[in-house]
């Protein structure tokens, strides 16, 4: 796999994460009260990863 395939597959990763995350509640696997912990790391870890994969998809 080439380094730009991978970067858009984590990327792609990444924006699902975010999208979840930011939908927690909406989905009912939040907890219904604002933005959680576990939402805030998962925005984080989403945003990295986007990130990650966009520099090797454009770097690749």
């Amino acid at each position: 796999m080439s380094k730009k395939t991978l970067g858009i597959v984590v990327a792609v990763l990444g924006i699902i994460v975010l999208a979840v995350s930011l939908l927690a509640d909406t989905f009912g696997i939040g907890t219904g009260r604002g933005v959680g912990l576990k939402q805030i790391v998962g925005m984080a870890a989403g945003t990295l990863l986007t990130i990650v994969g966009i520099y090797y998809a454009a770097k690749g």
